[in-house]
């Protein structure tokens, strides 16, 4: 029974992580297109 509730606990980590880290990911992306379309409608 402990055993597996560490191995849940474990794994709902991990998840976050992951969960983290696609957010970054879009959040970085998110911030690039907006700099990019600046840049864009600079330039025309």
């Amino acid at each position: 029974m402990r055993f597996n509730y560490m191995r849940i606990k474990k794994f709902k980590c991990q998840n976050q992580g992951l969960n983290i880290i696609t957010r970054t990911k879009d959040v970085i992306f998110a911030i690039i297109k907006e700099k990019y379309l600046d840049y864009y409608e600079n330039f025309i």
